[in-house]
């Protein structure tokens, strides 16, 4: 049969003076048995039970190449496959701070982040339960080429 060894340092001074370990310090003439380490054992049989397994199924994260108009996909939140997205595309403060760049530098066209999709936010909701699924900021596809 197994057994598991553990390690108990507890009580070891009374079992040191019982085998007369011992180090004579200068300052101690009766012994100094703190610094002397010293250990018992005590065997635990193991069981030869098969060992308890656990599944944990896991799902990984799909990404999908959200882009500024409707996408086809399954839905992260409800489920349902083949769903097409419902897109809100709207500026935020990355597209107002761009309009003020712009007017900074050339005022006549400071209107033209204000305009393009690429210079704004677009979220995509799941048409079925009306989540929010994705979410492309601005800028992030403006000098993208697809291979």
């Amino acid at each position: 049969s197994h057994y598991l060894l553990f390690f108990n340092k507890n009580n070891c001074t009374n079992r040191k003076k019982e085998m007369g370990i011992f180090s004579k310090s200068s300052d101690n003439a009766q012994g100094n048995y703190d610094n002397i380490p010293i250990a018992t054992a005590v065997a635990v049989p193991i069981s030869h039970a098969a060992p308890m397994v656990q599944e944990v199924a896991t799902t990984l994260p799909v990404t999908f190449d959200l882009g500024r108009n409707p996408v086809q996909m399954n839905c992260p939140m409800c489920k349902k496959q083949n769903v097409t997205t419902r897109t809100k595309t709207y500026p935020n403060w990355m597209t107002w701070a761009a309009a003020a760049g712009m007017a900074l530098i050339f005022w006549p066209v400071f209107w033209i982040p204000l305009v393009i999709d690429p210079a704004k936010k677009t979220e995509h909701y799941c048409s079925n339960c009306h989540e929010n699924v994705g979410t492309v900021q601005p800028f992030s596809d403006c000098c993208v080429t697809k291979r």
